[in-house]
């Protein structure tokens, strides 16, 4: 889990231990991929996508990358965080 990630919750969350932050870091982030699909379940995804490309750690760029190719007719939304923005479909 990154370390400032951590941190943060903790101070939120008292009751989150050591043992408890890195079982939830190796749940979110200890995979090949995302943390709930394969490359292999994105190609075959019949539901229609909106993906808001990732710039941070815990959602890295690369993955974002990956997953608008991978993604049939997804729909891309880039610099989501500022004023303007751009639509695309792949």
């Amino acid at each position: 889990m990154p370390p400032r990630l951590g941190c943060c919750w903790r101070e939120a969350r008292s009751e989150l231990n050591n043992d408890a932050l890195a079982a939830c870091g190796r749940n979110m982030w200890d995979h090949p991929f995302v943390f709930c699909v394969d490359r292999a379940f994105v190609r075959d995804c019949p539901v229609p996508t909106f993906l808001l490309l990732g710039t941070n750690i815990p959602h890295p760029a690369a993955t974002s990358a990956e997953l608008a190719v991978l993604l049939p007719g997804v729909e891309v939304l880039t610099d989501w965080r500022g004023i303007s923005t751009s639509v695309f479909g792949h």
